[in-house]
């Protein structure tokens, strides 16, 4: 088996405040020719209209992923792609979709960068290494016995491969299945705080209903008495003596004759 690297590169678009993979990429990188298809032809025009933001690993041409065709293995043998591109997530320092940061490509081409940085104008460039694994089918003057060696070889690449598939597909799923268990602890946590929160406001609820309550008692109390009290008043005046010229003694004289 032999394993086919690129470099996909990306630079920091400051107008639309994005990384992107067009008009952003670095000088040496978008001065490279661009190559494609089953000879490994230059195709200049090419880049007119879709600038390929993937180099060879040495960074000596442009070209697409799917570029990398096996019939221009200019070796006569037969060769058979085993899965597809992966990220290389080895890198010393890249982050968790393996990128790695800087302003030098010369560094960056020598897998030599930084996380990403917080003012994107430190390093505006970045890269991250694709490897894809193709293993010998066949070759000229290859006898029986080798040629059915060599499929089961493929098989068991092939095989191997499925494994780490799935194995990486169980580990992400595993995550999430956390991540989810997370959110779902948070969930039930919150939840019970809202329940005793609500139970505290009913409690706070009936408390305010009670004083409401006494407030209304208090001044149904207040009315009874005020009216009491001006009933009280009238009865006073009205039992009061009233003085009248019947009821005056007669003034200097005496019994008439």
């Amino acid at each position: 088996t032999v394993v086919v690297e690129a470099c996909e590169w990306e630079g920091w678009d400051g107008m639309f405040g994005k990384w992107s993979s067009r008009g952003a990429l670095p000088v040496e990188v978008k001065n490279l020719k661009g190559r494609r298809g089953s000879k490994g032809g230059f195709v200049e025009e090419l880049l007119k209209s879709k600038p390929f933001n993937v180099t060879d690993i040495d960074c000596t041409f442009r070209c697409e992923l799917d570029s990398f065709d096996l019939s221009s293995v200019d070796d006569g043998a037969v060769w058979e792609w085993v899965g597809g591109w992966r990220v290389d997530k080895d890198v010393y320092g890249c982050d968790e979709d393996g990128w790695i940061y800087g302003d030098d490509v010369e560094k960056l081409k020598s897998n030599v960068g930084g996380t990403c940085p917080k003012d994107k104008k430190e390093r505006k460039v970045r890269k991250r290494n694709l490897r894809r694994t193709r293993i010998l089918k066949s070759y000229e003057g290859i006898s029986e016995f080798t040629r059915e060696y060599l499929a089961v070889l493929t098989h068991a690449a092939m095989q191997a491969h499925m494994v780490t598939k799935l194995s990486d597909q169980i580990l992400q799923l595993h995550g999430s299945l956390n991540a989810q268990e997370e959110r779902l602890l948070h969930f039930e946590a919150t939840k019970k705080q809202n329940k005793r929160l609500a139970n505290e406001l009913s409690i706070k609820n009936q408390q305010f209903d009670a004083l409401l309550d006494e407030t209304k008692e208090f001044r149904n109390e207040q009315k009874i008495i005020g009216a009491m009290g001006g009933g009280g008043s009238s009865s006073l005046a009205s039992s009061s003596p009233r003085n009248s010229s019947n009821d005056l003694p007669a003034l200097g004289g005496g019994s008439p004759g």
